[in-house]
């Protein structure tokens, strides 16, 4: 009980002094170990597969135990406990992992575990899970005192989150007035343009960008970032591009609304250009003056699932 209430109090501690959730759970993941001397505890967040739209649950950091393979250990979502805890919100304990499943082997020596959904809010965010080489080593005390770790935990993930949404939104603001004081300082189109890339590139996860013009039914590149970096930037300005060749392009001129490509390898209306592999996502934005696209702002990433909603909706702003 005395190590429980000091895991608790640091635990408490950690997520009262910081706003940096891997702070937060690392001191809660050193104090378990030296006053619990647990075996192996996994924070398991669900991640999509943008490719496939398969959910997985993934160790946010392999703890104890064993060392995890690069990226984290990585189970299909209904093939493990901590799927399922995921999924349905409730608790789960197995006393032996060899006839109760569902359960995903990482560790063949193995024999119990404990799987605690982590909630931020309502929402179930993580699972808290731990791991025994001991058959029915876990019972309803550990369950209540590791559901008291992981509403901890949840409180520290809410909080993060919330600041790193305040902190995304006023440097959105403070990007689109630069953005805006460039537009009204100057006739200089280049300038303006190259503002306003700057600007985008500090709000936008991309790895290059582009603001392209149509001339007689071609889009062409007439500013870009980042390129320099692949020995693209004389390329990509080289020629002008057939709208036509390209089924996005014609999508942004037709709905004036944004697109987001999340995996360029299984777009099928995506159109590939040679020595472009390493492009691997792309979200691009019409712009308009009044109902006509005259050009595109666009930017391109060098993972799949680079970009969601959000972005597309700051690239936006930032055509608009």
């Amino acid at each position: 009980q005395l190590a429980e209430t000091e895991v608790l109090r640091e635990t408490m501690l950690a997520a009262a002094s910081t706003l940096d959730f891997d702070e937060v759970l690392a001191r809660t993941i050193d104090v378990l170990e030296r006053e619990m001397g647990i075996e192996y505890l996994g924070f398991m967040l669900p991640v999509e597969d943008p490719s496939t739209g398969e959910w997985f649950m993934v160790s946010h950091e392999c703890l104890l135990g064993f060392e995890p393979p690069d990226g984290g250990f990585r189970y299909p979502i209904d093939e493990c406990l901590t799927g399922r805890v995921w999924q349905m919100g409730e608790p789960r304990i197995l006393g032996d992992v060899e006839h109760e499943g569902p359960y995903a082997v990482a560790d063949e020596d193995v024999r119990s575990e404990l799987a605690i959904p982590v909630r931020a809010g309502d929402e179930v965010v993580a699972v808290l899970n731990l791991e025994s080489g001991q058959p029915h080593a876990f019972n309803e005390q550990d369950l209540r005192f590791y559901s008291a770790i992981a509403g901890q935990l949840g409180i520290a993930m809410e909080n993060a989150q919330l600041f790193e949404a305040e902190r995304q939104q006023r440097q959105l603001a403070e990007a689109l007035e630069k953005a805006a004081v460039a537009v009204s300082s100057t006739l200089e189109l280049e300038q303006v343009l190259d503002r306003i890339l700057e600007q985008v590139e500090q709000v936008v996860p991309g790895h290059s960008f582009n603001i392209m013009l149509i001339e007689n039914g071609r889009a062409r590149v007439v500013r870009s970032r980042g390129y320099e970096k692949m020995d693209l930037a004389e390329e990509v300005v080289e020629r002008p591009l057939p709208i036509a060749d390209y089924p996005h392009w014609i999508e942004m001129t037709q709905s004036g609304e944004p697109v987001v490509v999340d995996d360029t390898s299984l777009d099928a209306a995506w159109n590939a250009r040679e020595g472009w592999l390493w492009l691997r996502s792309y979200m691009g934005a019409p712009i308009q003056v009044g109902d006509t696209t005259v050009g595109f702002l666009s930017v391109d990433g060098t993972e799949p699932g680079q970009f969601n909603s959000d972005d597309a909706n700051r690239l936006k702003t930032f055509a608009s």
